[in-house]
């Protein structure tokens, strides 16, 4: 029995530590025994940490990663759960559809042919995209509906300019 005690005391006494059975460095060991309720998955690279890293690492329980460490695959998990968002590490979480605020400009939308929910830069670069393409002058052959399809974007676009404020 001394033998062993003298054993465990050479190998810095981590054989009665439960993390000695995990696989991982005396150093990263430590970090185990240090923070037991730490249960966040521990990346194989996790080796190669600084200290800092990984003692930043396990105390905020694998929530903050070190900077540029986070695959891309992992999906950080929000503090607060939010509808329509995934709690599985990993998976691509969707955002929720954003409901329409202003069902009146539905036709606006569709003049342009654009969805309810698109940002307000894409309605702009659309618009401007459209408004090029449909002007008079690249229509010589048809100035009269080319000048209504015009006016009509124009009119679309202002509306929801308007309304939207942006």
């Amino acid at each position: 029995k001394a033998a062993d005690n003298s054993q465990a005391a050479a190998h810095g006494g981590h054989d009665r530590s439960p993390s000695a059975a995990l696989g991982w460095s005396s150093r990263v060991r430590t970090l185990f025994d240090r923070y037991p309720g730490f249960v966040a998955a521990l990346p194989p690279e996790a080796e190669i940490w600084t200290d800092q890293e990984l003692d930043v690492y396990f105390g905020s329980n694998g929530e903050i990663w070190p900077r540029g460490k986070r695959p891309a695959w992992y999906a950080r998990q929000p503090a607060t759960p939010t509808p329509g968002r995934s709690k599985q590490p990993g998976s691509a979480a969707t955002p929720p559809p954003r409901e329409r605020a202003h069902p009146e400009l539905q036709e606006h939308f569709a003049m342009l042919d654009l969805a309810e929910t698109t940002p307000h830069d894409i309605i702009r670069r659309h618009y401007l995209r459209l408004a090029r393409d449909c002007h008079p002058d690249k229509h010589p052959e048809d100035l009269e509906a080319a000048t209504t399809r015009f006016q009509a974007i124009n009119a679309a676009y202002e509306k929801i300019k308007e309304t939207l404020r942006f």
